[in-house]
């Protein structure tokens, strides 16, 4: 009975593996481009789009008093809400740990270049307390955090 059961056991391991396997190559064989922001469809998965994510890390600029460092996170907040309002956003946020990445954005525009110059336009960014990292990120084309 033992062995039975075992023998199911590692059978239904090497079907779970092969179907990863097979699945794997199947989204790896479409060679969806990585750096266009163009949109192909991926088999059953659906359209897969390009995004930018924009991380937020400290700037070497953080030395302002207490009220101006409160004016420039205002002026970011105002700059990040801006973005999302004119759909060339599409979410945002801080991490709540003490790492020098502050945040991350993901910004919903055509060019790597687009991305770059709205996230440099930040008053936070401008001003020197952050500096952005921005890369290229492929995702099904609207999806959602639930």
């Amino acid at each position: 009975m033992k062995f039975i059961l075992t023998l199911s056991i590692s059978l239904c391991s090497h079907i779970i593996l092969a179907q990863t396997k097979t699945n794997t190559e199947t989204v790896n064989k479409s060679k969806v481009p990585v750096h266009k922001n163009e949109t192909k469809r991926i088999d059953e998965q659906g359209e897969m789009k390009t995004y930018f994510m924009v991380f937020l890390v400290k700037g070497d600029k953080r030395d302002q008093d207490s009220a101006t460092a409160a004016q420039i996170q205002s002026q970011h907040l105002e700059h990040l809400t801006k973005m999302w309002h004119e759909g060339k956003m599409d979410i945002a946020g801080p991490f709540l740990d003490e790492d020098d990445t502050r945040g991350v954005c993901v910004y919903n525009v055509k060019t790597i270049e687009e991305a770059k110059s709205l996230a440099e336009s930040d008053p936070a960014v401008k001003s020197g307390r952050l500096k952005v990292v921005v890369r290229p990120w492929m995702s099904m084309k609207g999806a959602s955090l639930k």
